[in-house]
């Protein structure tokens, strides 16, 4: 979000321009995929569905707001006389999302760790001051919150208990795909598929008209 726009905004060509808005695309992709996510597992049951939900709107409303702010700019540049004069104005509009991607950044710094990374990581007890602290409690060791981090603790037990059975069967060619090359190749597979599932994702969103430009030099 921070080099796609300042590369399209410093764009002589349009090669420049091209790879600028593909690394918007991708930042997009990955953000829609991944966002989500980071919601899910740091947001309190009681509001999960709402802030995931939450975050969709927000998007769908950041691409109105883009497509005002580019019509506003655009319509500025007509009553100056100057829409055809220069590449000002698109350069103002592919380069503007710099500034509220820099806000992004430095907010991110503040955001806590994920409590189910925590307890993968073994970090019992960042976890139960983290869910303390999610769940708008002041005493860490609250049992909302303990009560919280024993099933997130007992569900990764149990896919990490999951996973190694899994490749156990696949290594001794008992698994449930049968032999082991068809267990890797099914494995490969449903990964090469989320592979190619975010990156069209990625280029989709990339692909949006948010700024209808005419490249100039």
């Amino acid at each position: 979000f921070t080099l796609g726009p300042a590369l399209m905004a410093a764009s002589h060509g349009l090669a420049a321009l091209i790879a600028g808005r593909l690394v918007v695309g991708c930042g997009i992709g990955v953000a829609a995929l991944v966002v989500p996510l980071y919601c899910a597992e740091v947001a309190p049951p009681r509001v999960r569905g709402r802030v995931v939900e939450g975050f969709e709107v927000a998007l769908a409303g950041g691409m109105l707001v883009a497509t005002l702010v580019d019509g506003a700019i655009a319509r500025a540049a007509e009553m100056r006389g100057s829409a055809s004069g220069g590449g000002a104005p698109w350069r103002v509009m592919v380069g503007l999302p710099l500034l509220p991607a820099l806000v992004l950044l430095a907010a991110a710094a503040f955001l806590p760790e994920s409590p189910r990374w925590l307890v993968t990581r073994g970090r019992l007890d960042e976890a139960l001051a983290t869910m303390g602290r999610l769940l708008g409690g002041a005493d860490a060791a609250s049992a909302a919150a303990e009560d919280e981090l024993l099933q997130l603790w007992s569900a990764v037990e149990k896919e990490a208990a999951d996973a190694a059975a899994a490749r156990a069967g696949v290594a001794s060619g008992h698994g449930t795909g049968g032999g082991g090359g068809g267990g890797l190749l099914r494995g490969w597979g449903r990964r090469r598929g989320g592979a190619s599932s975010s990156a069209l994702h990625a280029l989709e969103l990339g692909a949006l008209p948010e700024q209808p430009v005419a490249v100039r030099a």
